[in-house]
């Protein structure tokens, strides 16, 4: 088992090509440095399903992305570039997981300006997945 945000995160830094986990690509965690990051934190989803023998069934998870940059205009296209991709995705499978969909539960958020005047932008998602 692990959580959502690990698959997400291996998503995104197969297909974007500006991603790399641990460097500006991050899981549970929002360093202060380098000024360009992308989180993903799990967020509260529903309880899974419990059948009839003690398994569980579908899982029903949630998801943040937060994307961070001094360039508002970079942070803003990377914001909705991520959105672009993971929004609707479908019918797929990561190591562990069969994913039946990701849905957007909004359009890219200019959240804030941070301390430092990085500008701050947020997506938060739901799926639902299933263990193999």
């Amino acid at each position: 088992m692990n959580f959502v945000s690990k698959d997400i995160i291996t998503l995104l830094e197969l297909s974007l090509n500006v991603f790399n986990e641990g460097e500006n690509l991050f899981i549970n965690y929002y360093p202060d440095i380098p000024d360009f990051i992308v989180s993903v934190f799990d967020t509260e989803g529903k309880a899974p399903e419990v059948l009839l023998d003690g398994t569980k069934g579908i899982e029903f998870q949630n998801f943040q992305v937060r994307i961070r940059d001094k360039n508002n205009a970079y942070c803003e296209a990377i914001a909705f570039d991520i959105y672009q991709y993971l929004h609707g995705m479908n019918n797929f499978e990561t190591e562990n997981y069969y994913y039946y969909y990701i849905q957007a539960n909004h359009s890219p958020a200019f959240l804030e300006k941070d301390e430092k005047g990085r500008s701050v932008y947020v997506l938060n998602f739901n799926c639902i997945r299933k263990n193999k």
